[in-house]
């Protein structure tokens, strides 16, 4: 790793062709330009009527389409051959959808058949897009040694699709590489989750409610996100849940502050205006020293310089 956190090259699986599934969202679309801008070839997943389509580059000769939902991957075929296989698609993240049983299970049915994809194409790796919801709810930072404890629907699938595709993997010969991602933001994220909902009202004075904001958190950028994932996929360990995090933990509070500065210093932050949800998370923070060390790459965007790349993309969005 050099001076800057940059990604250190070192012997590993070669990344010349990757599938992505989920290609449109936040952590598909970063990694997906992040591959192609190295030259490696993508062919991008996505659901035939995906209303995300803008966020894949436009006209790229590296970049190959493949519509196909997710609950159809048992019947997808992967032209030619690929080297690592990116899952990222997942039904029902949020809201009520993440403690509907039967939902939840049709994603891990979808995962194996992706895994069985991968192999099909040849794959030498699969990379999971694990959940620190794997864990439960934590007082203390995440490692890859941290229990599974999972209280969710959601967090109990993850853990089931995980387990179930390592089994399935090791007997096709592919490495499957597990991780637990904490809490990430930028460019392509949806406009209802906290980071990009107090951009969004801040940049047009909106009034916006927050609790009181003594929930300690842990934000890693999307670029840095998509920099671990590509070197796990390169040099990462089959049966170690890598911990997808900055390291660095602030209050919600702090957090909300240092985007009201960057976005608009007279915005006001309505703290303790709304009360705690139940079961509230008070603590989720991440070490990713393993996560470093095995893929070659640690973060290098700190949260204000993050913040104003989401504010570029969001302002060029509206414009487009």
């Amino acid at each position: 790793m050099d001076a800057e956190g940059t990604r250190t090259e070192k012997p590993g699986r070669a990344l010349r062709r990757a599938v992505i599934t989920g290609a449109t969202g936040m952590l598909g679309a970063t990694l997906g330009r992040r591959l192609l801008a190295e030259g490696c070839e993508v062919l991008a997943v996505i659901r035939p009527d995906s209303p995300k389509r803008m966020n894949l580059p436009e006209r790229h000769p590296g970049l190959t389409v493949i519509p196909c939902s997710l609950r159809e991957l048992a019947d997808l075929r992967i032209p030619g051959e690929a080297d690592a296989f990116f899952h990222f698609a997942w039904d029902g993240p949020y809201g009520a959808a993440r403690n509907d049983p039967a939902l939840q299970q049709g994603n891990v049915a979808s995962t194996l058949d992706a895994v069985r994809a991968a192999a099909s194409a040849g794959c030498q790796v699969f990379v999971t897009a694990g959940s620190q919801a794997v864990c439960g709810p934590v007082d203390r930072v995440i490692t890859e040694h941290t229990p599974a404890r999972p209280v969710t629907e959601y967090g109990k699938a993850k853990l089931e699709a995980e387990e179930r595709g390592d089994v399935l993997a090791k007997s096709l010969g592919m490495d499957l590489i597990k991780t637990r991602i904490l809490s990430v933001y930028g460019p392509y994220d949806n406009p209802y989750t906290l980071v990009m909902s107090a951009i969004r009202s801040m940049m047009t004075d909106d009034p916006i409610a927050f609790t009181k904001g003594e929930q300690v958190w842990d934000y890693l950028f999307s670029e840095d996100a998509a920099g671990f994932l590509e070197g796990l996929a390169r040099t990462g360990r089959p049966g170690i849940p890598y911990v997808i995090s900055s390291g660095t933990r602030r209050t919600l509070k702090e957090y909300l502050e240092a985007i009201r500065d960057a976005v608009n210093p007279h915005a006001v932050l309505n703290l303790g205006a709304l009360p705690y949800f139940e079961h509230q998370a008070m603590f989720l923070a991440g070490d990713p020293s393993k996560t470093i060390s095995d893929s070659g790459y640690a973060p290098r965007t700190d949260f204000r310089e993050g913040i104003l790349k989401t504010l570029a993309w969001l302002k060029q969005a509206r414009e487009g």
